[in-house]
């Protein structure tokens, strides 16, 4: 593993904030492609949006991170040390949904447009950061005897190392990878607004139902009626009772999101909305890099043979 990258002078770079750092930057890649689906969101205010979204989504994720598992820290400084790693998805998810009602009541922007355009972005950026995680040698996956398991730091034996054990962040990493072409797929075909981000919830939470099989009682705390007890590394099946904390949250959200789903779509109108038109502006720079690519060869005329 490798939880730092390099240093520069005694200033250590840990992968997982780099790669965050990395998601980031393509997240605003993604959003700036797919600008044309809300209008209202002005190409100078996505970076503003993305920032909003970023702060709320780190507040939210450690903050839920924190209060799931506050005896793993000596210190309380400990807590704010978002760098090295320890976030909860579905806390992020809340905090990034506030901040974005946020954003919106702020400088009117309709939100379940935004939220759409936000999806791909989101996966995306969920894949690069779980990379990071890779790196950084936490939630790792159950023990395994295929030739591509990798052994990780022991969380429950200091200093020792696993047994070769799935590598489920890159699992989680290439499922994501494909729900970021889902999503975009969704947005050019999309009935109502809000569509892709109720169907991003759904998906999502199938995915992580399955990656906490092969996490369960390792890296992902297991919950029995009700209770939650410390992994222990010896659970029964990967996918059958008892499940995780977030197989139980992946379960609420998923049926919540598939109800408000199907429904609207029993409202909708059965054609697809209209994809909006491409900014001007933007119009104009393809437009005018295609020209470029295009220019017509220069052919040289030769003046006609004089008769005799």
């Amino acid at each position: 593993m490798h939880p730092v990258l390099f240093r520069v002078g005694n200033v250590p770079v840990h992968s997982y904030g780099t790669m965050l750092a990395i998601a980031f930057l393509v997240g605003i890649a993604l959003l700036h492609r797919h600008a044309r689906f809300t209008p209202e969101l002005k190409p100078d205010r996505i970076i503003d949006v993305a920032l909003f979204v970023l702060i709320g989504s780190l507040i939210g994720a450690r903050v839920m991170y924190v209060l799931l598992n506050m005896g793993q820290f000596e210190t309380p400084l400990e807590m704010l040390y978002v760098n090295r790693g320890g976030l909860s998805f579905h806390g992020g998810l809340l905090g990034a949904l506030l901040a974005g009602v946020l954003f919106s009541r702020i400088y009117r922007v309709p939100f379940w447009r935004m939220a759409d355009q936000f999806m791909p972005s989101l996966a995306i950026g969920y894949a690069i950061t779980k990379i990071g995680c890779f790196l950084n040698g936490c939630c790792i996956g159950r023990p395994t005897g295929h030739d591509w398991g990798c052994r990780f730091p022991d969380p429950f034996v200091k200093g020792a190392l696993t047994p070769p054990s799935h590598p489920a962040q890159l699992y989680d990493s290439a499922a994501n990878i494909l729900l970021c072409f889902v999503m975009v797929a969704a947005l050019y075909r999309k009935r109502f607004h809000g569509q892709v981000f109720l169907l991003y919830l759904v998906t999502y939470s199938a995915i992580r139902f399955v990656i906490e099989g092969f996490r369960k009682g390792v890296s992902a705390k297991i919950m029995l009626a009700g209770a939650s007890s410390p992994a222990t590394g010896q659970p029964s099946s990967f996918f059958a009772w008892p499940f995780t904390e977030a197989q139980w949250a992946s379960i609420a959200i998923a049926a919540i999101s598939a109800g408000i789903l199907i429904w609207q779509l029993r409202k909708a109108p059965k054609e697809r909305l209209p994809i909006p038109p491409v900014p001007v502006a933007e119009a104009a720079d393809r437009a005018a890099a295609l020209s470029v690519k295009k220019k017509p060869k220069k052919h040289s005329r030769r003046s006609p043979t004089p008769k005799r």
